[in-house]
């Protein structure tokens, strides 16, 4: 994408978004329970869970496409309670892209400046600029049959952000997309999205997306708040066993706490660790696949690991094997530059500095 000015982009997202205590439910279900979260000016908070969190009935909430049990939402400052879904202010852009198939790319663009009652000559300024904007200078005219996958999103972009909103809400929106393409609109719309200094709200089950995309990340489970944080803050630190399965760490290990504050793995003794409190008893030793491998050294135990199975993954060989000489069956999974044999046994150092306790 190119990089534009900000032209009639200096009040966008100025006010952020406020979540109170909200619930929505149908029936006796509360798909969204008590969730509460601030969004700043300017920034982007993904929000993320597997199916049936709640987070897509969260975003509907928002839109006003779903009635509130309870709770409060204030978007652009002002509260959204009794405000009919064309009046929010909100950029919506969704997976399936939802343009206009009789209308052309810059009609397409231009259809909330049409709904708004834009002047004419201000439509064309604006559809002409976020064009360019998107990396779709000229593509006016062009009809949406003709354009690609990456191209539809880049359009549904620009209509979301046409009518300068106070939030613009990004719906699982590269989920049509294959990896190349998802990654690389991923950077491209966080760039955008900083250069406008626009408030955003993105929705996603893609974890990897989110961190990739959003200043900070919420986790929903069961409707309700998990934990939220900066991206780097919830990889090292997941609060519970759910947040460290769901980021993707598979070293999750049952452990105790002994005297001095010393955790123990199935009898290996991995020293005091991070998260540690004078009243734990047991817990779970979260090791991510970074923290563990045959070239760590110096702040950890050494291992001794049985090979169970080997795979290729982009560019490194991803390793699961099993403890060796414990007192229970314990799972480690690690990265390598060269593979070793199934049934190998190999000696892994553990960064204990990277590793981190949650009790029960």
């Amino acid at each position: 994408m190119s990089r534009a000015g900000r032209s009639g982009q200096a009040e966008t997202g100025a006010a952020g978004l406020s979540i109170r205590d909200v619930t929505v439910a149908f029936g006796s279900v509360r798909a969204v329970d008590g969730v509460s979260l601030e969004v700043a000016a300017g920034e982007t908070l993904a929000v993320v869970g597997p199916s049936g969190s709640g987070k897509s009935t969260l975003l509907r909430a928002i839109a006003g496409l779903e009635p509130l049990v309870a709770g409060e939402i204030r978007a652009g400052g002002r509260s959204l309670a009794g405000v009919p879904v064309p009046e929010r202010d909100l950029g919506l852009m969704f997976q399936d892209h939802a343009l206009f198939p009789h209308l052309d790319v810059a009609a397409n663009v231009a259809f909330g400046l049409r709904m708004k009652r834009w002047p004419a000559d201000r439509q064309r300024a604006r559809v002409v600029a976020l064009l360019e904007l998107v990396g779709l200078a000229g593509f006016e005219r062009r009809a949406v049959h003709e354009l690609s996958g990456g191209e539809a999103q880049r359009v549904a972009l620009a209509r979301a952000l046409a009518p300068e909103p106070a939030l613009l809400m990004l719906d699982e929106p590269f989920g049509s997309l294959d990896r190349v393409l998802r990654e690389q609109l991923t950077e491209e719309v966080r760039r955008l999205l900083r250069e406008l200094g626009q408030t955003a709200l993105h929705v996603t089950h893609d974890q990897a997306e989110a961190f990739a995309l959003a200043d900070r990340v919420a986790v929903l489970a069961a409707g309700r708040l998990v934990q939220v944080g900066e991206p780097a803050e919830l990889w090292h630190r997941p609060a519970t066993r759910f947040v460290a399965e769901f980021l993707g760490h598979p070293n999750r290990w049952p452990a105790t706490v002994g005297e001095g504050g010393r955790v123990t793995v199935a009898g290996l003794d991995l020293g005091s660790l991070a998260g540690v409190g004078a009243e734990s008893a047991g817990g779970t030793v979260v090791v991510p696949v970074t923290a563990v491998g045959p070239s760590r050294s110096g702040t950890g135990p050494t291992v001794d690991v049985e090979v169970g199975s080997v795979g290729f993954n982009q560019g490194r060989y991803r390793v699961t094997g099993r403890l060796v000489g414990v007192d229970e069956s314990v799972d480690v999974v690690w990265e390598a530059d060269e593979a070793p044999a199934v049934g190998e046994r190999v000696a892994l150092g553990v960064r204990a500095d990277q590793v981190w306790f949650m009790a029960d």
